[in-house]
């Protein structure tokens, strides 16, 4: 296509791009997430397994995101990349194609599910399974401070657990941000409020959601009471606002597939 404009490792993913004349049809076919700023797709090139997000780059916002370089995927790429030679647990990113009108990032697919379904009534019936969870999640976020970011939106939905490896994998990382600072900071506590809200909306016990404070501190090498002093307002807030919401009480339930 002319006017393309792409970064891409996989040469299966190149080929595919500039032989397939009807791809795109075949991205929107495959969609598996999709809203008014972007779809997502899982699609097969080849034997290679490829996830996709497509962005849209219409009207002056796209056309100045494409001419200063600002646009999602290329973004995306870039951060991905940081990530991973960081060794946060994040999926290979396999590039970006920026083309008139859309922005396409090609990453590895990550095969497992997301800890929404072990919410609700599937959620571990014992203590030690719950740990696992816990342990999995902080160990994950630990790595993404320590490298220098923040998630922006650490919940559940966004965290794929690999059950015979006990490792949780990092996806939707379009809000991820560098941090200002390696010190505990407001960016970091809202990854541990945010993480802590959705393990309560899961129906995890109170002590033991509770404990992520005391857990995180420990990692990091920081007292619990610097911990609490800025995760405790922004769990506050987060709080009041899903009450808000959905209503007291709210539970998060398993995906529908």
């Amino acid at each position: 296509m002319a006017n393309r404009i792409s970064n891409i490792t996989r040469p299966e993913i190149v080929d595919w791009l500039s032989s397939d004349s009807k791809y795109f049809e075949l991205l929107k076919e495959s969609a598996i997430k999709r809203d008014d700023a972007m779809f997502s797709a899982l699609i097969t090139v080849g034997e290679l397994k490829v996830f996709c997000k497509c962005f849209p780059l219409q009207g002056l916002k796209g056309k100045l995101q494409h001419w200063f370089g600002k646009d999602r995927a290329r973004r995306l790429h870039q951060m991905t990349q940081q990530l991973h030679a960081a060794g946060a647990p994040v999926a290979e990113s396999w590039g970006y194609s920026i083309e008139p009108g859309r922005a396409l990032w090609f990453s590895q697919v990550l095969p497992f599910k997301s800890l929404l379904h072990w919410c609700g009534p599937a959620l571990p019936g014992d203590k030690e399974q719950r740990k696992t969870i816990l342990d999995s999640s902080l160990a994950a976020m630990v790595a993404l401070h320590r490298a220098g970011f923040f998630h922006g939106d650490f919940k559940w939905g966004n965290l794929l657990f690999d059950e015979r490896n006990q490792k949780i994998w990092l996806v939707d990382l379009d809000r991820v941000k560098p941090r200002s600072t390696r010190q505990f900071d407001k960016s970091a506590a809202r990854d541990v409020a945010r993480f802590m809200l959705d393990c309560e909306e899961a129906g995890m016990p109170k002590d033991e959601y509770l404990s992520i404070v005391s857990s995180y501190a420990e990692r990091v090498d920081e007292s619990v009471a610097n911990i609490q002093l800025l995760v405790e307002p922004i769990y506050n807030v987060l709080k009041a606002r899903h009450d808000a919401r959905y209503g007291a009480g709210f539970r998060l339930s398993p995906p529908a597939d």
